[in-house]
């Protein structure tokens, strides 16, 4: 089973406005309102238990800013993930921490943006 989450701001406000500057660029009339990571664990059972998904939370940085955007539903998503059949360096550690915080009902954590 999968669990989904949508994290805290992909970038900063100056790297928002860098890659806002240079989309402008190369495709005037697109842009982009925001960027979120969004985290896909991979569970061995349907779902944590509360305790675990609220630990799980945690180690992922879901805070109080994490989560779509209140005007999300008005924009077009596109979401960028490392390519089908990989294991990004990133899945590797994460999923390490996750399963060392005694989370081992998680069997792989991704990161989209």
């Amino acid at each position: 089973m999968f669990r989904v989450s949508v994290g805290t701001p992909a970038l900063s406000a100056f790297r928002l406005e860098k890659l806002r500057a240079a989309l402008n660029d190369a495709a005037p009339g697109v842009a982009i309102a925001d960027t979120r990571h969004w985290y896909f664990s991979a569970l061995e059972s349907k779902t944590l238990s509360q305790a675990q998904g609220k630990l799980l939370n945690k180690v992922l940085g879901l805070g109080r800013t994490a989560g779509e955007p209140a005007d999300a539903a008005r924009y077009q998503r596109l979401l960028v993930v490392p390519r089908l059949g990989t294991i990004s360096p990133w899945s590797t550690k994460a999923t390490d921490i996750a399963q060392h915080c005694g989370l081992s009902e998680v069997t792989r954590i991704e990161r989209g943006v």
